[in-house]
């Protein structure tokens, strides 16, 4: 009942610019206050509230490229704000969320870096792990498709061609005779006609 009455006499004061958006039944006119506390009270000691409320509200609609935009503002130019610990966990959830999970990894150990006390959601790390394990075995599988399919391709031309036309591929050079031995012992396993020459 009172806030018309402070809007007039306090035009200018961010703390009831905040409260006047806390209190605000309507939340697009709420997120609209919350955003010119950050457009022109930067300042002000409610401006990372204000992020994080704004933060909240796109993530909750499913926004979260958004929601993402607003958190790093956060650890950007608040690094000192109570909401360090909610905003980074946020954050990398929002580039989980938006498909992003490689930049979400980078995030994650970069923060890990530069926060010492901050803890992380386990969930999120159990995410990230999982995704990596799916990346690595995707990579293993497509190199075996390759590889079997220049198995097939050599052994149809093998059949085709004569003793004389054989030939030889070098596939490394290596100064330790183990290292030629595990790559040698792999490509026998893939049914390769393998050995080493040393020169």
């Amino acid at each position: 009942e009172s806030m018309a009455r402070l809007r007039n006499e306090f035009p200018d004061e961010p703390s009831l610019l905040f409260l006047d958006a806390i209190l605000d039944d309507n939340v697009d006119q709420s997120i609209k206050k919350f955003k010119k506390i950050q457009d022109f009270y930067k300042d002000s000691e409610y401006a990372d509230d204000a992020i994080m409320k704004i933060a909240e509200y796109y993530y909750t609609k499913g926004l979260y490229e958004q929601s993402s935009d607003w958190l790093k503002k956060i650890n950007l130019y608040y690094p000192n704000s109570e909401h360090v610990n909610r905003s980074i966990n946020m954050y990398v959830r929002t580039l989980i969320l938006s498909g992003k999970q490689d930049t979400a990894k980078q995030y994650l150990d970069a923060f890990k870096k530069r926060y010492k006390d901050i803890t992380f959601d386990s969930h999120i790390e159990d995410v990230l792990n999982d995704y990596a394990t799916a990346i690595k075995e995707k990579k293993e599988n497509e190199i075996i498709k390759i590889v079997n399919n220049i198995k097939n391709t050599i052994t149809n031309q093998k059949e085709k061609l004569n003793n004389k036309n054989h030939f030889s591929i070098q596939i490394g050079a290596y100064s330790d005779k183990r290292n030629a031995e595990i790559v040698r012992d792999e490509l026998i396993d893939w049914k390769f006609n393998a050995r080493i020459d040393v020169i």
